[in-house]
């Protein structure tokens, strides 16, 4: 939650920081509202116990995977610094 202005500053300039930052800070409650929806879908409420939980351990692992990879693209695509500086603060 706290990468928000982190980010904006170095890669945004001044007149589009408060966006991205709202953006950054949006994506995490979007992500839980998500899960809710993919959850149920997943894992449903019908079968027995020992169904319900070999489901329920195949859609953490795959949500495990999913951000895994996602955090790792992440990792190495973005550089440190944007090429063109967009201000003289960033």
């Amino acid at each position: 939650m706290s990468l928000g202005p982190i980010v904006s500053a170095h890669w945004f300039p001044p007149l589009e920081r408060t966006t991205s930052t709202a953006i950054i800070g949006l994506s995490n409650y979007v992500g839980g509202g998500f899960s809710f929806l993919i959850g149920p879908l997943i894992v449903p409420d019908e079968g027995g116990l020992e169904e319900r939980i070999k489901n329920l351990r195949i859609y953490l692992i795959s949500e495990a995977v999913f951000f895994g990879l996602f955090f790792l693209l992440c990792i190495l695509y973005f550089p440190k610094n944007p090429p063109i500086s967009p201000s003289k603060t960033a």
